[in-house]
């Protein structure tokens, strides 16, 4: 694999595992504490005002546990960072044994997307209705 593709999949790994390191401090400090977070949102303790991914751990801590429906009070993004979480490895260890560069080939091409002013657009506006709706339910 050329230089480039050795650094992405070095980020990626190292974006996993603090990725999982997050989840693993925050499922001890849940056992201890019983509070869903072992460290407050920065935006938030600073603003007072939820950020768009608050709620985010504690619906990743809760699609461990199997509660879904507790899950689904909190938010979507967690989904999506759950999903991450999972495929991410054996994605990057498929790669990785098969000499394919196949997620970084995905990665380029949803950035590309994501580029598109219209793709943009939704994207911020789901986005923002995300955090609106972290306001009002008070994260």
């Amino acid at each position: 694999m050329p230089l480039r593709c050795n650094r992405f999949y070095l980020y990626a790994a190292l974006a996993l595992v603090a990725g999982y390191a997050w989840v693993i401090i925050n499922i001890t400090n849940y056992e201890k504490t019983k509070t869903s977070s072992a460290v407050p949102c920065l935006f938030k303790t600073v603003t007072g005002i939820p950020c768009p991914s608050c709620g985010s751990t504690r619906t990743v801590l809760s699609l461990i546990k199997g509660d879904f429906h507790q899950a689904t009070e909190y938010n979507p993004v967690g989904f999506f960072l759950t999903l991450v979480l999972v495929i991410s490895p054996l994605w990057i260890i498929f790669d990785i044994t098969s000499g394919r560069t196949s997620l970084l080939n995905f990665y380029k091409r949803a950035e590309n997307f994501l580029k598109r002013r219209p793709v943009t657009a939704v994207f911020l506006l789901i986005i923002m209705a995300i955090w609106v709706r972290n306001i009002i339910k008070g994260f």
